[in-house]
């Protein structure tokens, strides 16, 4: 398996064909040559099936769903953006080795039409299974809250307090992340591992090197308390009714 590069999505992107529209059949045509080539190399219109929470989410025209296997997500985001000819800010660059998922939207313009793809990117499937599953669903957490889909998930719970609860953008999605653990695990083997799911406190180096090494220790421990409080939230709700 090796990582798509720039210039891979770059011929992806090579919508050969397009013209000035000068009438609604024109733009159809576009249309229809641009959902063409990225249904060709795998991307979903219509429909997008999230496995791990089974449900089916209907795309809006022009919108568009890939979820790739890639060796560095991270990587494999940067190339899709750089080949649609944008840069991305990661905040994660520097455990990169340790992200297992990553999503990105790549919104292109085609003669004042506007088409969307949501892109998802994970590793291989490892034997475990729980980590991948925390990180495909945190993923696919980014893509529902960033379209607007919250309520997609909030409705399999129906709590009007986790709805308050999950408002900010990384509350919802590591709510994801413990949805898909539990419901993907029950589902398939009938006990949800979610149950004894448990969280570690990070380690902290008592001496940090420098300046923005006490930063990521401050970012890693803000970022555990907050697993930790969205895990106990997941369990209450999660073991409770479903």
């Amino acid at each position: 398996m090796a990582d798509l590069d720039i210039g891979y999505w770059k011929q992806v992107f090579d919508f050969k064909g397009l013209a000035e529209p000068a009438d609604e059949k024109a733009r159809e045509a576009n249309r229809r040559i641009i959902t063409d080539r990225l249904v060709s190399h795998g991307f979903s219109k219509d429909l997008a099936y999230l496995l791990e929470f089974d449900v089916s989410v209907r795309l809006m025209e022009n919108e568009f769903y890939l979820k790739s296997e890639a060796q560095s997500p991270l990587r494999a985001v940067r190339n899709i953006a750089a080949a649609a000819g944008r840069k991305v800010k990661i905040m994660e660059a520097t455990r990169e080795a340790a992200v297992m998922g990553s999503y990105t939207p790549v919104i292109m313009e085609a003669y004042g039409e506007e088409y969307r793809m949501n892109v998802l990117f994970m590793k291989r499937f490892c034997e475990d299974g729980s980590s991948y599953l925390l990180s495909w669903g945190h993923e696919d957490g980014h893509f529902l809250y960033q379209t607007g889909r919250r309520e997609i998930i909030l409705s399999r719970v129906n709590s009007p307090q986790l709805t308050y609860e999950l408002k900010d953008q990384e509350d919802f999605c590591v709510f994801c992340g413990y949805f898909a653990l539990h419901h993907f695990t029950k589902t398939h083997t009938k006990k949800s591992r979610l149950e004894t799911l448990s969280l570690r406190k990070s380690q902290v180096a008592r001496n940090p090197r420098n300046e923005a090494e006490r930063k990521l220790i401050e970012e890693e421990i803000k970022r555990g308390e907050r697993d930790r409080r969205i895990l106990d939230i997941a369990k209450q709700c999660l073991l409770q009714i479903h």
